[in-house]
């Protein structure tokens, strides 16, 4: 079974995820977390965001991985604080429009959940990397809610928080390749004015109910 989240950069994906998955027993995977390890990597070796032999270079040669749940870098477990930077925010942004690197951590994320019942969350996988899921789900807020969730997390401020996602809203929803967008058969769940709880309630509900069916529909 695969419950799969898109939604735009504070909208509550990586949270709902994590409670759900617990919750449930299922995977907890975060695509944007393997986009930030390709970049941490890429950026750690010196290499530059615009050069296409250089990332090509680290397409080559970059090994990404789960261990224990964790996302791990040559066979090494990578901190969360570390892929949550700035540098690798800005790094991961610009990498992820590039359809070369997209294919190949869409390889690297179906082949980490074979045989798993899974919660995936990011912008493109109802769409495009897990199409087939079971239960889809695209969650969004308004874009200074969201930029006030950004900021208190990084006690950062708001106005550039919010200029800062204005700008990743734009490249993501207009990537060439793998663009944020929502699909005809994902349930819309605004979280503007909703609690982590209700949310995380709703979602419950809905998998519940999809795990019901299944059952039922394998007797």
């Amino acid at each position: 079974m695969i419950l799969a989240i898109d939604g735009p950069a504070g909208s509550g994906k990586s949270t709902i995820a994590s409670r759900v998955a617990e919750n449930f027993g299922f995977f907890n995977l975060n695509s944007g977390e393997f986009y930030r390890a390709f970049a941490l990597s890429h950026i750690s070796k010196g290499r530059r965001l615009d050069c296409d032999d250089e990332i090509r270079m680290s397409l080559n040669d970059v090994h990404l991985s789960i261990i224990d749940e964790n996302v791990a870098i040559d066979g090494k477990v990578v901190s969360k604080a570390a892929l949550h930077t700035k540098e690798v925010d800005n790094a991961s942004s610009v990498l992820s429009v590039i359809t070369d690197v997209r294919l190949r951590i869409n390889e690297l994320l179906r082949q980490s959940v074979e045989g798993k019942n899974v919660v995936c969350e990011g912008r493109d996988i109802t769409s495009v990397v897990f199409p087939n899921a079971e239960l889809k789900i695209f969650l969004d807020a308004s874009p200074i809610e969201r930029a006030k969730r950004r900021a208190t997390e990084r006690g950062d401020d708001v106005n550039a928080v919010y200029t800062e996602l204005q700008d990743r809203d734009n490249r993501d929803r207009n990537k060439e390749f793998g663009a944020l967008k929502k699909v005809e058969d994902a349930i819309a769940i605004d979280t503007t004015h909703l609690t982590i709880n209700e949310v995380y309630n709703k979602i419950c509900t809905m998998l519940t109910e999809c795990l019901d069916k299944s059952k039922n529909t394998s007797k």
